[in-house]
Formats: structure tokens, sequence, C-alpha cells
């Protein structure tokens, strides 16, 4: 699933209730960025595992907000796979 910003995804994860990891950017367009979306959804879905991607972003000020990794821009799109596939949980 994607969404476009902020308010979307919390939408999504209000309809979907079996979403195990999300990747954000930190960067967002209009009133929420990638890191104040990281804390509510680590509130309100502590068990949901975030990635944060940035091409600016410090490594702590990311982790500090609750991501489980953080990737540098750019990345290729399998180390991405293959980091989303290392959270997912193990049945």
């Amino acid at each position: 699933m994607e969404a476009e910003n902020g308010a979307e995804a919390l939408a999504l994860l209000e309809q979907h209730a079996g979403i195990d990891v999300m990747v954000t950017d930190v960067r967002m367009p209009r009133e929420s960025d990638g890191l104040a979306l990281v804390s509510r959804v680590c509130c309100d879905r502590p068990l949901i595992r975030l990635v944060v991607v940035s091409g600016n972003a410090a490594p702590a000020e990311v982790y500090n907000a609750g991501a489980a990794m953080f990737m540098v821009k750019p990345y290729l799109t399998s180390t991405l796979a293959k980091a989303v596939l290392g959270l997912l949980p193990r049945n």
C-alpha cells in the first residue's frame, strides 16, 4: 500500500490491522513529516516495525523517533526489500 502523506498513512493503518512494517521518508508533503508519523505510529501501533529513509536526516533523530531501521538515500530497491523482509514477524 502507498500513502501520499502522513494523514493518508494513518488512515491506511486504521483500515488495515495486519500491517507489520511501514517505510516512510523524513520529508513528506503537507502537514506531517516522517518523524512525526513514526512517533505517532509508535504510540498507536507499537508492534509495527518502522523503516525511515532520508538523504539528510541524522540517524540519532530517526532512532529517537522510534524507527527500527534507518536507510540513507540513495539506496537500492533490493536493499530496502531485504530490510523489510528482515523486519517481518517470523511464523
